[in-house]
């Protein structure tokens, strides 16, 4: 085996006896979507009905981080997914929008940012998530929330990754539907890259 262009012209050749391989992907599995269930107010069960909440109120910093942090990563999941119609539907059980188009452009901003000479890139992890403000929505089931934190982003560029760390601040309107919650709305106010 030799690779004329790479940086070890001949690594293997015909003398060698053995060639290996070792696979590091053994224990790999596809990413999920994870239902984000925070309970935030008084539920009662009917029998033949089910549960019915009869309280609802807005979640505590915790709790909301805790949505958030939850949210966040189901829509970073749904990004994986690079088939247009398959994105859409793994994504539509993320949001919950009527204007699901002009969301998927910001958060694009977010989830695949633009890199220096156009290579791909996603978000890899969240951290340092803060809640920034919150208040409560006109839908009782839900609750608006500035935040800010840092994703670490891998980019592919001529051929290899680069690592970046970038810092944002967002605003988000998150509703409960069916005790799960969803990302109603999200503008991205700041995102620049850590330095």
């Amino acid at each position: 085996m030799t690779d004329p262009v790479g940086p070890l012209m001949n690594l293997i050749d015909k003398d060698d006896p053995e060639f290996g391989w070792q696979n590091f992907l053994k224990r790999y599995s596809d990413p999920v979507l994870h239902p984000v269930e925070v309970n935030t107010g008084w539920s009662i069960t009917i029998p033949y009905l089910g549960e019915t909440k009869i309280i609802n109120w807005m979640p505590d910093e915790q709790e909301a981080i805790n949505i958030v942090a939850a949210v966040l990563e189901n829509v970073r999941v749904a990004f994986i997914e690079k088939d247009p119609d398959s994105f859409a539907l793994v994504l539509g059980r993320v949001i919950s929008s009527e204007q699901d188009r002009s969301l998927q452009k910001e958060l694009a901003k977010l989830f695949s940012p633009n890199v220096t000479g156009g290579g791909a890139s996603s978000v890899q992890a969240f951290s340092d998530l803060k809640i920034n403000g919150m208040r409560e929505l006109d839908n009782p089931d839900g609750f608006s929330a500035t935040i800010s934190g840092s994703a670490s982003i891998n980019a592919k560029h001529w051929g290899h990754i680069d690592a970046r760390q970038f810092q944002f601040q967002l605003l988000l309107d998150l509703i409960e539907v069916d005790h799960r919650w969803r990302l109603a709305d999200l503008t991205v106010i700041d995102i620049k890259v850590a330095k």
